[in-house]
């Protein structure tokens, strides 16, 4: 298991490795990477706000890590989630990455 998995003991109930590891897949073949924050998520529309600029950071998963750390530092009572992009195959995925009420209980 890699080391940035444990910043993200609260990831364990839903495959943190497995998450990883998609991640890790994704940036191997070039996905934009969106880093994003909230104060609420709704069914239909969430105010979504980029935490830093769109990157690819260069098929290193580290690095996404640290990004998502650093936004949970800067707003740790928002949502934040990870928004991973391949326009080469027209595809998309985002997960929520900080739920603050989680982390509150």
């Amino acid at each position: 298991m890699h080391n940035s998995n444990r910043k993200f003991a609260d990831l364990q109930n839903i495959g943190t490795h497995r998450i990883f590891n998609q991640i890790e897949k994704c940036l191997r073949v070039g996905c934009v990477v969106r880093i994003q924050y909230t104060s609420s998520v709704a069914p239909r529309f969430s105010p979504w706000q980029d935490c830093c600029q769109s990157c690819m950071y260069d098929g290193q998963p580290e690095r996404v890590f640290d990004e998502i750390e650093r936004c949970r530092e800067a707003n740790c009572d928002q949502f934040i989630r990870l928004v991973m992009e391949d326009f080469s195959c027209h595809s998309s995925f985002a997960f929520v990455v900080h739920n603050p009420i989680a982390a509150v209980a």
